[in-house]
């Protein structure tokens, strides 16, 4: 099961996702796509109330 595998990862310490910039690996991939954002400088997740645009959902 892929949830148990990723779970299991927090109690190994494996963390087989890595970013091709610096010296930082995840867990899970998603958290590898989110920091890639700070590469590219993509911000997804926008403000409907004014024109400021955001990386991670979490900063709005």
């Amino acid at each position: 099961d892929h949830h148990l595998k990723t779970h299991l990862r927090l109690h190994t310490g494996e963390k087989p996702y890595s970013c091709p910039t610096l010296p930082r690996h995840f867990v899970q991939v998603a958290n590898l796509r989110r920091h890639l954002r700070v590469h590219t400088g993509e911000r997804p997740y926008a403000c409907t109330r004014c024109p400021a645009r955001f990386s991670d959902s979490n900063q709005l």
